[in-house]
């Protein structure tokens, strides 16, 4: 059972709900103030769920928890991650403490109405947690790049003030370009346009006015088979963060298995 305390009466609110372990206690909130928070938008493409799996496929990461929010659609289905018989729930935090990583993976869609709400209640979860940084990860429609875009690396960033002068130049030299602006683009605030990208934008601009560290890495990316691009941004993130060793060879998340769906028996064709 939840209980909930809502600040006001448009219910913003995001709570941490801790996870039972095995032995039946509920697991502790872990103290993150040094650790580095990996957070995706439900976005274009679902490059950055598909990266945040294949990360919790290759680090040592355990499920410490879920967030709740009446305005995320609710979702329920088989493990995403191994062959096991835990439940796959729409918003699940995993904690890496050896790396002082913690990775959020949502995997459903917040409601229209209630984004407002969800923002700040997330807000408020960041600001509480004191991460040492957050990084957004969401896809962009590359189909709305401008000309100056079409070169270089399809990655782009943006870096709040308090984040800006320790992670430009990493990034820059993890081959992360700065998100150019578009003054032209009408209705974008400070001319940012992250096309299909979810809530990073939005959350960008509240956690500049906030003062929070955090950094947007934007993909741009086409729909389709968006496996390619999910481990080309983690490859990116992996420069920046030195999360696991550059030469290792990146284990397949066990959700990509049927991509393409069950194998096609030849029999269906004699």
């Amino acid at each position: 059972v939840l209980v909930c305390v809502c600040a006001s009466r448009a219910v913003a609110m995001v709570q941490y709900v801790p996870a039972r372990l095995a032995s039946g206690e509920v697991s502790p909130q872990p103290d993150w103030t040094e650790c580095t928070l990996i957070l995706p938008a439900v976005s274009f493409g679902y490059v950055a769920q598909l990266a945040s799996d294949l990360l919790l496929a290759n680090v040592q990461a355990t499920r410490v928890g879920f967030l709740y929010s009446p305005h995320i659609l609710p979702l329920a289905g088989p493990s995403a991650l191994a062959d096991n018989n835990k439940l796959t729930t729409n918003v699940e935090v995993f904690f890496d403490q050896g790396r002082k990583l913690v990775v959020v993976q949502q995997r459903s869609f917040v409601r229209k109405q209630g984004r407002a709400s969800f923002l700040e209640g997330l807000l408020q979860w960041l600001t509480a947690c004191r991460f040492a940084r957050t990084v957004v990860l969401t896809g962009t429609d590359a189909a709305q790049r401008n000309d100056a875009q079409l070169q270089g690396s399809p990655a782009r960033f943006l870096a709040t003030p308090s984040l800006q002068e320790s992670a430009t130049a990493p990034l820059l030299a993890a081959g992360v370009l700065p998100l150019e602006a578009r003054p032209e683009a009408a209705n974008a605030p400070q001319g940012i346009v992250l096309a299909g990208g979810g809530v990073a934008r939005s959350l960008f601009l509240a956690a500049c006015e906030k003062g929070l560290p955090l950094a947007v890495i934007a993909y741009f990316c086409s729909i389709g088979d968006n496996t390619q691009d999910a481990r080309n941004l983690v490859l990116c993130l992996n420069d920046w963060l030195n999360i696991a060793d550059k030469q290792a060879t990146w284990r397949t998340p066990a959700s990509w298995r049927f991509t393409y769906g069950s194998a096609v028996d030849a029999a269906s064709f004699y």
